[in-house]
């Protein structure tokens, strides 16, 4: 194992998978109940599970890790993404199951509203120039239940921009809005991003 899979093994195992417990462990590794204490607790404890599962020498090696801005920050970014759309709301971490689902659900949607196609980036940046205000909604795209009957899942669900997301709601089916709706949107932003409109009132 390389340096860099073992910097996105650490990763995983910290802030993806979660481990910060010996119950974590035996999750993981599919152990017996128990089991991760009874290794770990008096060889090391949860660092020297760290230490195993990276095929490091010893915690000096773990240090590295652990003091690597490049890796804490990835690390706080995915925690960010834990508290704010995962750990908060209930009725998706039923959903989804365990973050490590969410979290690889959250990679595949790219970023980017499923239905009028703008970037996290253009987003935020309409709202920093305040081309966009709003006392209710941010820049942060929506997780957007299809079938809002339905409950969150992995195949139920695409991000979306507080537009389409609102204005979609239980009143548009995905392809309607798609086909009637989003082009529209997807035209308003493009606009008011390039500077030919202006959205005061």
């Amino acid at each position: 194992m390389n340096t860099n899979d073992k910097t996105q093994l650490y990763i995983k195992l910290k802030s993806i998978v979660r481990i910060s417990g010996y119950g974590n462990i035996d999750t993981y590794k599919d152990f017996q109940k128990g089991t991760g204490e009874k290794i770990y607790k008096r060889s090391g404890g949860i660092e020297q599970f760290f230490i195993d599962e990276l095929n490091l020498n010893n915690k000096k090696d773990l240090e590295i890790f652990t003091n690597n801005p490049k890796v804490t920050d990835k690390i706080n970014q995915i925690n960010i993404l834990f508290t704010n759309q995962f750990s908060s709301n209930k009725a998706r971490r039923t959903g989804f199951g365990t973050f490590e689902k969410f979290y690889t659900w959250y990679l595949k949607q790219g970023n980017t509203c499923h239905y009028c196609e703008i970037e996290q980036k253009k987003l935020s940046e309409l709202f920093e120039s305040t081309k966009i205000t709003s006392t209710k909604f941010n820049a942060t795209l929506h997780i957007e239940r299809i079938i809002p009957k339905k409950p969150y899942s992995p195949n139920n669900c695409y991000l979306a921009c507080s537009l389409c997301n609102n204005a979609k709601s239980d009143l548009i089916s995905e392809k309607n809005f798609k086909l009637y709706f989003a082009p529209g949107i997807k035209k308003f932003y493009k606009d008011l991003y390039a500077g030919k409109i202006v959205n005061n009132y």
